[in-house]
């Protein structure tokens, strides 16, 4: 096989001419309106502030004739940060300009010299080329906002208006979830599509829907004539244009009522969704999708945060002319952003925008949830023919794809796994084999997978699999609460491997412990703590630090193919680590209520010798003589005050969520991305906690208690969460033989009996 050649800083620099192009810069150095200069700057007296070097590229304000940024090109695989300290030193300062960018051919760096920070739009770090409005906008700060105050507002007023409308669809009869989230969306779109086109119309371009299929031409209506135009005039033209391949817009509303309709469209009539200063013009849907899903439908899944979103995408670097593949597609937010992604670095000829809305993107999705995707991207700029509504296991497809960016749903179960090398019940084996072959030959693949398949016994043979066969460069772990509030304690890795050159014989791991958002928030606010732009600088050479090593294949499979990146880590922890107090992972809860006469409540009971709790009865509230009780949820921990010396402590089961206990049993609330809930079921049982609470508990012999300060006090000895989830399968294995031990000897003696 032939060795190509590496690229050199040339090939970074035609990129950063494509972007710039695309961006709308002025870049032909003969046109006097040329706003971009390469290797000088515009003016003589300028270029002597030089020290005999040059910067690559120095950006005008083409308002103004002024400097506004310097862009320093690597070739791929030198240092960013190094060419990030050379422009500013040597070029931005001299110009007094502030900001910077570095580009190695892959990720961009930015950076703010006045403020000293990295460029940041709406909380989110910049890793790429932005406008020459944006830019300006950056002169004076780091930080700017692409959200007005109030498109921020009327966004809020969105989700506020879905919340009311939830109400109205349930009564025309509406599924919570998907159904009344989709139907919605019907509506948002054409509200959506209309400020689109309206501003296409300011700027003198064609219009993509005329105006007579869009919000205008309807939401003055009076209720039955809304609902007679919609159905009998709007989407009969939406089906005709749309749904080529598939659903994307029913032939009617799935609502009958008029009054319903036009309750909901008056409500939309008074927001402005879409921010015109934006370059996005999809992000008013982004925003309705990501926020109404954490409504409590069942919608969670569907949903990747965008960062994760563009990290995966950045890394992978999908380029013009790839097929992309989600095999789990959900909103549509991969497909999107690398659709995007690709957009921004090719020349904009009408035969690559074909290419780029009818070849580059695909993807499946098991739920109606397809339709919204689609809705998207027709939003975006197009690609949603190739979205197809199904179970992606059903069909297996074999060397069709260039890349493949997914993030599958965890723990689901299939009825396919036949279908594959590998046969298995378990979706997250069968999703990731799916992906390993739909591949072409040197087509790559980025994946993010629960950390229990890097390392379960019952993976053993996929990560065997896998290694043989495909390359895998990397493993990314993600830390707890990445993916809240979907999934609050999921612990993932995302796993980077291509199709050639297998088997693999190293694997660069990356210990990724903050994304730059709080990690103990459902709401996930803006934090300083963020590992990404590290763990991008590393990227391309893979370099060796703290937080990122290289393990060869033969330690990998020394450690029964497991592939966890602190398995590896070269800080080696021991099993045990030291003195943990309870206090690290339980808070008190005191959720308080006044018992009524008329109600019936559960009492719970809480076993000696960790043996759990279990319901004592169910009673009348007249019956039960203490008026001022506490609540219980399933999941917190319950300490009898007397009887904890002899191991009455225990986790309430889901069964008995809502239970009432008096103030003689302290509740706790358990911190479980700290410590394994079955791992501290089986400690309470079997490692004779009462003895060591003996010493706490005060008072005459029968009525000794424990004050629950004390159980906050107690300092036992645990092994790290990685090693807890594989103490917790060694024990759920022993549990189900013993399980169908004593159905075998409840059998047996049965037959006894008979003989």
């Amino acid at each position: 096989m032939q060795k190509f050649t590496k690229s050199l800083e040339s090939s970074t620099r035609k990129k950063i001419d494509q972007i710039l192009f695309n961006l709308g810069y002025n870049i032909d150095e003969e046109n006097p309106k040329c706003n971009v200069f390469t290797e000088r700057a515009k003016t003589t007296e300028e270029n002597k502030k030089f020290k005999g070097k040059f910067p690559d590229y120095v950006v005008y304000s083409s308002r103004t004739n002024e400097p506004i940024a310097i862009i320093e090109a690597k070739r791929k695989g030198e240092n960013i940060d190094r060419a990030l300290n050379q422009a500013i030193e040597l070029y931005a300062k001299p110009l007094k300009v502030n900001i910077v960018f570095a580009y190695d051919g892959s990720f961009f760096k930015s950076y703010h010299i006045k403020d000293k920070k990295e460029l940041v739009i709406d909380n989110e770090p910049v890793t790429q080329l932005v406008s020459e409005r944006k830019l300006e906008l950056f002169v004076n700060t780091h930080s700017i906002t692409e959200i007005t105050k109030q498109v921020k507002h009327t966004r809020n007023e969105l989700i506020n208006s879905f919340k009311w409308a939830n109400n109205l669809l349930r009564k025309e009869g509406l599924r919570e979830g998907i159904e009344r989230f989709t139907e919605f969306s019907n509506l948002l779109f054409l509200k959506l599509i209309d400020e689109i086109e309206e501003e296409r119309e300011k700027k003198g371009e064609k219009r993509i829907l005329e105006e007579r299929y869009c919000w205008r031409s309807f939401n003055k209506l009076s209720s039955e004539q809304m609902l007679d135009y919609i159905n009998k005039v709007i989407l009969p033209r939406l089906v005709d244009k749309y749904n080529h391949s598939g659903d994307v817009f029913q032939k009617e509303l799935l609502i009958k009522n008029p009054n319903t309709l036009k309750s909901i469209v008056d409500k939309l009539n008074g927001l402005t969704l879409m921010n015109a200063d934006t370059d996005v013009k999809g992000d008013a849907f982004e925003y309705f999708l990501k926020n109404s899903i954490t409504l409590g439908n069942d919608l969670g899944e569907y949903f990747t945060p965008r960062h994760i979103v563009k990290l995966m995408v950045e890394l992978i670097e999908p380029k013009f002319g790839e097929k992309i593949y989600d095999p789990t597609c959900g909103t549509g937010g991969f497909l999107i952003h690398a659709f995007n992604y690709i957009k921004q670095r090719t020349a904009k000829t009408e035969d690559n925008l074909k290419i780029l809305k009818e070849k580059t993107v695909f993807g499946r999705e098991l739920t109606s949830t397809s339709k919204v995707a689609k809705m998207n991207m027709i939003i975006t700029g197009d690609g949603h023919n190739n979205i197809r509504q199904m179970d992606s296991l059903s069909e297996p497809v074999k060397g069709i794809y260039d890349v493949v960016l997914a993030n599958p749903p965890y723990g689901q179960s299939t009825d396919f796994g036949e279908y594959y090398p590998l046969p298995s019940v378990s979706a997250d084996s069968v999703f990731l084999q799916h992906i390993m072959l739909s591949l072409k030959e040197d087509g790559r693949a980025i994946v993010v997978i629960p950390e229990g398949v890097l390392f379960r016994s019952g993976e053993k043979k996929l990560r065997q699999y896998l290694l043989e066969n495909y390359n895998l460069i990397s493993v990314i772990s993600l830390p707890p609460g990445v993916f809240r509030p979907y999934a609050k304690g999921n612990k993932t890795s995302i796993v980077y491997f291509e199709k050639g050159n297998a088997p693999t014989k190293q694997v660069w791991f990356y210990d990724l412990k903050e994304d730059g958002f709080d990690l103990e928030s459902d709401l996930r606010p803006p934090v300083d703590k963020n590992d990404i732009p590290d763990l991008l600088s590393k990227w391309s050479e893979k370099l060796t630090s703290g937080k990122s090593w290289i393990v060869d294949i033969d330690e990998i499979k020394n450690n029964s193919y497991d592939l966890m990146a602190k398995t590896y880590s070269p800080i080696k922890k021991s099993s045990q680590t030291g003195s943990t107090k309870f206090s690290d992972f339980l808070t008190p809860s005191k959720e308080k209520i006044i018992i009524e006469d008329n109600k019936t409540y559960k009492q719970v009971k809480v076993k000696l010798n960790g043996k759990g709790a279990v319901l004592r009865k169910e009673n009348l509230g007249k019956n039960i003589k203490t008026k001022a009780q506490f609540i219980v949820r399933g999941g917190q921990l319950i300490v009898s005050k007397i009887d904890a010396r002899n191991g009455a402590l225990a986790i309430i089961p889901k069964e008995l969520d809502g239970s009432i206990v008096t103030s003689d049993f302290p509740v706790f609330n358990v911190d479980y991305q700290k410590i394994n809930r079955v791992f501290l079921e089986t400690y309470l049982r079997y490692n004779e906690i009462g003895k060591k609470l003996q010493r706490f508990s005060k008072g005459t012999t029968n009525r000794r208690r424990i004050k629950p300060e004390n159980i906050l006090k107690l300092e036992i000895k645990i092994p790290s969460k990685p090693e807890q989830d594989k103490i917790v399968e060694k024990i759920e294995k022993q549990d189900e033989i013993i399980k169908k031990a004593q159905k075998e000897l409840s059998i047996l003696s049965e037959k006894l009996k008979e003989i």
